[in-house]
């Protein structure tokens, strides 16, 4: 009887848990990386129950095992439950963290008589789909390289995430972040206790999965999941007994904060704060998923429109749509490794301007050397060859 709540508290408590299933279903189908979340949070129970002893301990965990099935329902819901349930001995895998030690395309490293029995309650392209997107992050031959600074790199670096999110997050949110996590490990224990359970444990467990793929360094969508948590842990400033001068800093850095990403409004792919030099220097430190994932194609449509008058135009636009499409007439420009540069107007993605050797486009690499005229939504620079 000590378990039983009030009808209105328990109707509560149910209405949360359906919420929660449902809210985590959800999270892993839009982000597989989600996956880490359930473990995580029983691990924050335990620990949260353990130290502090509740009478409604044993109904959180009940609660806590109706949320998963309800967040596996919604996972199958979204793939049409196509291949759920499938034996783990039925499938193949390709990457070592799925095979071990195993030849690619082999079972997993589980395998064994009772292992190869187990049915599996996830969709099976879902499992099909981290089992290759693992397969990059390993990048066993240095296939797929890592743009940093200006120079191309076969692998990754631990630190490679926080390097990109000390760039690409506004300071005022940095500043509100710091001053968080200060008034939080400063907080009472039971506070401190709770914060350390259900936003710091899930926020780490969100990013660093993430700084351990060396394999090669991506885009900061890979460690975007984190965020949510990362903000609860900044709220900290407005919601813990904080002075009235944090609470004016807080809210000068919240201001702050989104001021300065409208400012590269509506190109925000290319946001880059003021430690990174902002959107103009942003290719410098990074590029591809970080600057240009071929969004900008319209600009640069509008931008040949009104420059009619620019002959010769060439044009080397890096995009997963063919530019050729809009209807514009342009001639691709081919450069020798020490041909001199023809006369005329070049539109170079900066993908291409900082492309790797894989690109086949490393001449263009020769127009760094030269100041542009002009740039379109920060990823396309516009260069005036006079002679």
């Amino acid at each position: 009887m000590q378990d039983c709540l009030p009808f209105g508290t328990a109707l509560e408590s149910c209405f949360l848990t359906l919420a929660a299933g449902a809210t985590l279903g959800l999270a892993l189908l839009a982000k597989t990386n989600a996956i880490v979340l359930p473990p995580v949070i029983l691990i924050a129970v335990l620990i949260h129950g353990h130290v502090r002893p509740e009478r409604q301990f044993a109904l959180r965990l009940r609660h806590l095992a109706a949320a998963s099935v309800l967040s596996l329902y919604v996972i199958n819901l979204g793939y049409g439950a196509e291949g759920s349930f499938t034996r783990l001995g039925d499938y193949r895998f390709y990457s070592k963290a799925f095979t071990g030690d195993g030849m690619p395309g082999g079972q997993s490293r589980l395998h064994g008589p009772i292992w190869d029995q187990i049915p599996v309650p996830l969709p099976a392209a879902m499992l099909e789909g981290m089992d290759l997107q693992k397969v990059d992050f390993e990048n066993p031959r240095g296939g797929i390289r890592t743009y940093l600074r200006g120079q191309w790199y076969d692998h990754s670096w631990w630190w490679y995430y926080l390097y990109v999110v000390a760039v690409k997050v506004p300071v005022g949110t940095w500043v509100l972040v710091i001053m968080g996590s200060v008034i939080c490990a400063r907080s009472l224990s039971p506070q401190r206790l709770e914060v350390s359970c259900f936003v710091v444990l899930p926020a780490v467990a969100l990013f660093l999965p993430a700084c351990l793929q060396t394999g090669f360094g991506a885009g900061i969508r890979y460690v975007m999941p984190a965020f949510p948590f990362i903000f609860l842990l900044a709220g900290a400033v407005f919601c813990i007994r904080s002075s009235k001068v944090i609470v004016a800093i807080g809210t000068l850095a919240l201001i702050l904060g989104p001021l300065a990403s409208l400012r590269t409004y509506p190109h925000s792919l290319c946001y880059f704060n003021e430690l990174g030099g902002g959107p103009q220097n942003g290719d410098f430190h990074l590029i591809d998923s970080n600057m240009e994932w071929g969004q900008n194609l319209m600009y640069v449509d509008e931008w040949v429109k009104s420059h009619a008058d620019e002959s010769p135009l060439y044009v080397a636009q890096w995009s997963f749509y063919p530019i050729e499409n809009f209807g514009i007439r342009f001639t691709e420009p081919t450069i020798g490794k020490d041909e001199p540069i023809a006369p005329g107007t070049y539109l170079i993605s900066v993908n291409y301007l900082r492309g790797n050797r894989d690109m086949r486009r490393m001449p263009l690499r020769r127009f760094l050397e030269l100041v542009p005229d002009e740039k379109i939504a920060y990823t396309t620079y516009v260069y005036r060859i006079r002679q």
